[in-house]
């Protein structure tokens, strides 16, 4: 084990209660430990990250377990009451304790995310497409390609994995199921954002016989989901290469 796991503690008067989980918040043990027991355990412990609810005793319990090698995280009283579940308990604070550090990682990590995807040009361009956040942007920027290096539009679709394979027979062209080659990670991005999209348009503020219209009448929605990943695709690819920002389809027409 490695600082890769947090440990929730309440401090109780003689009996604390911890609760360890992974950063992905995968639960690994619970135990309730004397205050003897508490320390004697952490300190055949290897070092992780010790998270307690801001308190008098916190402060000595924090200064013991840095001495043993392990990152201690304080945590307000107020940012750890939202997150019990269930009736008041040493086990259920414990836990609570936890989710709040989980939680306040995820939101600093998230901010970081946006002041960088703010900070970089090619990044806030692709974020003024509807169903593209930071995060996709800063993949896109971060792994795809110069746009330079693909013929046109399809072609950057073909590399996310987002055009159906063809099969020819006699003659005859028949489009299968999506390759799922290429950057598995920004078409995965691409497809969240896309179904993120329809869940905000909603059916009726839909243009009546547009394209996405008739897709949604007759496609199940992960379907449809992805033919609007793959148009996506292609728009990014027109405007990185024009340097242009996002424009509505309408308003391309009439400019």
């Amino acid at each position: 084990m490695t600082k890769d796991m947090m440990i929730g503690v309440d401090l109780a008067k003689n009996v604390f209660q911890l609760h360890a989980a992974t950063m992905t918040g995968e639960v690994l043990f619970r135990k309730k430990l004397s205050r003897h027991g508490f320390y004697k355990f952490m300190a055949n412990y290897p070092p992780a990250v010790v998270v307690m609810e801001a308190c008098g005793s916190a402060h000595y319990w924090a200064r013991e377990m840095i001495r043993l090698g392990h990152e201690v995280k304080l945590i307000a009283p107020q940012y750890v009451k939202p997150f019990v579940k269930r009736q008041k308990n040493d086990a259920a604070d414990a836990e609570a304790i936890v989710i709040a550090a989980l939680t306040t990682r995820i939101a600093a990590r998230t901010a970081k995310i946006k002041m960088l995807s703010a900070e970089r040009g090619v990044a806030r361009r692709l974020q003024t497409m509807p169903g593209v956040g930071p995060l996709t942007a800063l993949a896109i920027e971060a792994f795809a390609p110069p746009m330079e290096n693909f013929r046109c539009g399809r072609d950057f679709a073909a590399w996310l994995g987002l055009v159906p394979r063809q099969f020819s027979s006699g003659g005859k062209e028949r489009l299968g199921r999506i390759s799922k080659a290429g950057q598995a990670d920004i078409r995965r991005l691409l497809i969240i954002g896309a179904m993120s999209r329809l869940n905000w348009l909603g059916r009726k503020s839909i243009p009546e016989g547009s394209w996405l219209a008739r897709m949604v009448a007759r496609k199940p929605r992960m379907l449809v989901a992805i033919a609007l990943a793959n148009k996506m695709a292609r728009t990014i690819w027109a405007m990185l290469t024009k340097n242009e920002d996002y424009r509505e389809p309408t308003q391309a027409v009439t400019a």
